[in-house]
């Protein structure tokens, strides 16, 4: 962090600078999704990363929600809105690529047959409502 991020009120702050200190690569992930669904092969590491990134952006969805709002958070919130629909559509892509191959998702909680990828992935669907995307 630098000293304009780190005292409000000083000249040179930004108000409108996220709350947070990370950002997602979501032009690599868009364009790892978008290369899986060309050649039609699963890409389960990045369909892993996303998920990671999605259950990050949730938890501080949820933070955000625990503080006062004002201008910075609102702004935070939008940013973290705007990447988490974009990280849900790289999800999307890369669980349809899956289930189009057969692969099986453990969204029960059951372990996929041997040598198929199981993943926990309904958690991203539960917390939509309260980030105001359904």
């Amino acid at each position: 962090m630098n000293r304009i991020m780190i005292e409000p009120g000083k000249a040179g702050f930004a108000p409108h600078y996220p709350s947070f200190d990370w950002r997602p690569n979501l032009d690599r992930l868009e364009a790892e999704a978008a290369g899986a669904a060309q050649r039609r092969t699963p890409d389960q590491w990045t369909l892993g990363e996303a998920l990671c990134w999605m259950d990050l952006m949730d938890a501080e969805l949820a933070a955000l929600d625990a503080v006062p709002a004002d201008t910075r958070i609102e702004h935070s919130r939008a940013q973290l809105l705007e990447w988490r629909g974009r990280v849900e559509a790289v999800i999307d892509t890369l669980e349809g690529l899956e289930s189009r191959l057969g692969r099986s998702f453990a969204r029960t909680g059951k372990a996929a047959p041997p040598g198929q990828a199981t993943y926990a992935t309904s958690h991203h669907e539960k917390n939509l409502h309260s980030y105001g995307t359904t």
